[in-house]
């Protein structure tokens, strides 16, 4: 005998609507806390190390010769990190700055006074003493010398050693140019007879003694040239 009909239906509608709900739930909440976890780390990271460096930077910007005795500071306890070995190793930088720009002054000041003494020392002497350059360009001359040799108002400081102390005529073996290319090429102390022509075409001689000078690297630097013994010997040829 037929009682009836069962049928039954299956459906996942509402399986798939509270999984997208807890989906939903899950989303929002793990975002909220990924989010709050990330902004906590990142003004954890802000307070601890970003702020530090942003004041070391400015602090380095405005560093120069007047403020270098200032040391660098940072407002924070005084911990064993990273941080504070970038502190003490700036500081450190500073500091030997700070000792190098004072040996370099004091050795400055010392060869001041070292090369006044020996301005001093060369100007008292009863010689004629001149120094030139590599191009045999006069860039020191004594008192005596300016006295002596000096011919006119054209002063002797800047112009060629040639020109100061010119070549006689039927005397160009010994002449002063001919002596400052020797000592530029033999590099030792010469001393020889010199011969030149002074003021009005007066043809003078003199006991020379030329040395070379070199700088820290043993290039020639310029030459020091001593003239005493002036004696007038007569007058140029051309005259």
């Amino acid at each position: 005998m037929l009682m009836g009909t069962v049928r039954i239906e299956a459906s996942t509608a509402d399986i798939k609507s509270r999984l997208f709900d807890r989906f939903l739930v899950i989303l929002c909440t793990q975002g909220l806390k990924t989010f709050l976890v990330s902004f906590f780390i990142l003004a954890f990271f802000q307070w601890l190390v970003t702020r530090h460096l942003r004041s070391i930077t400015q602090q380095a910007r405005r560093i120069n010769y007047l403020n270098l005795r200032q040391p660098l500071t940072l407002d924070r306890v005084h911990d064993d990190d990273e941080i504070n070995e970038l502190v003490d190793a700036f500081n450190q930088m500073r500091r030997n700055l700070l000792r190098d720009i004072e040996l370099w002054e004091h050795n400055e000041k010392a060869l001041m006074a070292e090369n006044a003494m020996a301005q001093a020392t060369l100007n008292a002497l009863p010689e004629i003493t001149l120094r030139t350059d590599s191009r045999s360009q006069v860039t020191w001359i004594n008192r005596l010398g300016e006295q002596m040799i000096r011919h006119g108002e054209i002063p002797l400081h800047g112009r060629l050693l040639g020109e100061v102390l010119p070549a006689a005529k039927g005397f160009a073996n010994v002449s002063v140019e001919r002596l400052f290319l020797d000592a530029q090429s033999s590099g030792v102390v010469m001393r020889r007879r010199v011969v030149f022509r002074h003021g009005a075409g007066r043809i003078l001689g003199a006991q020379a003694s030329a040395v070379l000078l070199r700088d820290a690297e043993q290039q020639p630097q310029g030459l020091l040239l001593m003239l005493r013994e002036l004696s007038e010997i007569g007058h140029d040829i051309s005259d």
